[in-house]
């Protein structure tokens, strides 16, 4: 494939829907376009705004939380997979608003206390928020775990799922 079709089909596929450059790098390498090449096309797509890791980005990590209701850790796996620079993601999770996180957890969690068996209500509700906790990639230290199983138990206690069956 020659550089200028690259470009337009770069393009093309940029125009349709966001994609970090990490991504198109990988394309282009798989069209088996030299090093060279891929660089002055990267340059010209990030000059003309067709790509833009900060701007995918941001998209990237309100989808998955909005739509698929993954976790801060998920998401960075996902970034990382899509060669996304630390530096670009990590603010960005920063910013996001936990209760954005607790929103997309609150079906899970309704889900998961339906299918725990336990003799008490109160066993049933502690067993789901050890399970969630447990299972909590992203908490790296007892602070953080702490917080994460506040959160769940307000999301149990506050959103009346101790009542469901």
């Amino acid at each position: 494939m020659t550089e200028a079709g690259a470009l337009r089909r770069l393009e093309t596929l940029c125009a349709r829907s966001e994609h970090s450059e990490g991504e198109l790098l990988d394309k282009m390498r798989r069209w088996g376009l030299s090093d060279e090449e891929q660089g002055r096309i990267m340059e010209k797509l990030v000059k003309t705004r067709f790509v833009d890791d900060e701007r995918f980005t941001e998209a990237f990590i309100h989808d998955k939380i909005v739509f698929n209701g993954w976790g801060r850790r998920k998401i960075e796996q996902g970034l990382w997979a899509k060669h996304v620079d630390e530096a670009v993601y990590t603010p960005l999770l920063d910013a996001v608003d936990e209760s954005l996180y607790l929103e997309a957890l609150r079906p899970l969690v309704r889900q998961k206390y339906r299918s725990v068996k336990a003799e008490t209500e109160y066993e049933r509700a502690m067993k789901v928020v050890s399970t969630s906790t447990r299972h909590d990639n992203a908490s790296t230290n007892w602070q953080k775990r702490r917080t994460t199983k506040n959160g769940l138990r307000k999301i149990i206690n506050h959103n009346s799922v101790l009542t469901l069956s």
